[in-house]
């Protein structure tokens, strides 16, 4: 067996190196409390038990470093990792550009640009969220959140366009206040390019209940797996079609239009 055969079968083995090297990106707001009840957000526990889940499962994930969503997030996923005896430096990365900072950031000086912070612009900060990750989760937020989400469903459709062959990433959106999921069935009425099977099959809308998350972590696992070259079988391909935007929006017309879901 050659070197190349060697190494390209190596890199289809599940092993903890591959599993850590599998990044989620969790979006989602800084504030942690609803201002009009002045208690914590559903989504603040979600996002916490989101950290817990994906380390267990060995991956890693991304934040963009503050406090709400992204903080509690961090913190589920690096007392997780403590549990199973990880660094969680190894684990958990955040990428913030101002002295607000959660602990998880990492501000050490860098030497090449004098900066103490992971990123040094927005558009940085925002890049290296996508595309070190190989998927994705959207939490409620602000408009930073949906313009995270924006320009997630456009780099990958764009990856797609410029490599067919390439492996697309899963984009689950948990959202109870539905604003994320507005926001996606306007773009899908009026962007033909919303309609594309790489937006329509790999991006999931998931109710915020106790099954949520068990779902999301099998919808990370799947395309985990697939990244291994590993097929989803055809009863899981059809409980993700079910929580697809396709079928999220073809739903919602249906119920606008009076013939119920």
């Amino acid at each position: 067996m050659s070197e190349k055969n060697r190494s390209e079968q190596s890199e289809k083995i599940d092993s903890p190196e591959n599993r850590q090297a599998f990044r989620v990106s969790i979006f989602g707001t800084a504030t942690d409390i609803e201002s009009d009840t002045g208690k914590e957000k559903p989504a603040i526990k979600l996002a916490y038990n989101l950290g817990e889940k994906f380390i267990d499962q060995g991956f890693s994930i991304s934040t963009g470093g503050y406090a709400g969503i992204m903080k509690a997030a961090s913190d589920g996923a690096a007392t997780k990792a403590e549990v199973l005896g990880i660094n969680p430096k190894e684990r958990v990365f955040a990428y913030t550009m101002t002295d607000k900072a959660n602990k998880y950031t990492d501000l050490e000086i860098k030497e090449e640009t004098g900066s103490k912070f992971p990123s040094d612009t927005l558009s940085q900060r925002l890049g290296r969220l996508i595309d070190e990750s190989s998927g994705y989760v959207i939490l409620n937020g602000g408009q930073g959140t949906v313009n995270e989400l924006q320009n997630t469903l456009e780099t990958e459709r764009m990856a797609k366009t410029l490599d067919e062959k390439k492996q697309p990433r899963p984009v689950i959106i948990m959202d109870e206040s539905i604003e994320m999921t507005d926001i996606l069935y306007e773009a899908y009425r009026r962007q033909k390019k919303m309609k594309a099977p790489i937006t329509a099959e790999n991006v999931f809308v998931l109710n915020v209940n106790p099954e949520a998350l068990d779902l999301a972590s099998k919808i990370m696992e799947a395309y985990y797996l697939r990244n291994l070259g590993k097929k989803t079988d055809e009863e899981l391909k059809a409980e993700f079609g079910n929580i697809s935007l396709g079928s999220f929006i073809e739903n919602k017309v249906k119920f606008e239009q009076g013939s119920g879901i």
